[in-house]
């Protein structure tokens, strides 16, 4: 993945969320008060991380979440196996 803001390769990595994360509103501190969690970042029966790309040149780091993230990703994951069960399928009946 390339920086969005400077086009070098980011470095793929993963972030911890033990505890999940919250949006604070605005620029004040404390937000005005106004928290909200951050859907797909808390950790229940999961491991406490979410995959994250970080460019060391801007120090800007990138992630996605929510759950249909979550969806998404385990979805490619047996996709992908279900792809490699069918290529050994086919390479057992070359035989």
């Amino acid at each position: 993945m390339r920086c969005p803001e400077c086009n070098a390769l980011m470095e793929e990595g993963l972030l911890p969320v033990s505890g999940g994360m919250h949006w604070l509103h605005g620029r004040t501190p404390g937000g005005g008060g106004l928290a909200e969690d951050v859907p797909g970042t808390h950790a229940v029966m999961r491991p406490n991380r979410m995959e994250g790309y970080r460019c060391k040149k801007c120090h800007l780091i990138l992630f996605r979440y929510g759950e249909s993230w979550d969806a998404n990703k385990k979805a490619q994951m047996l996709a992908a196996a279900e792809e490699a069960e069918a290529g050994s399928d086919a390479a057992d009946d070359a035989e």
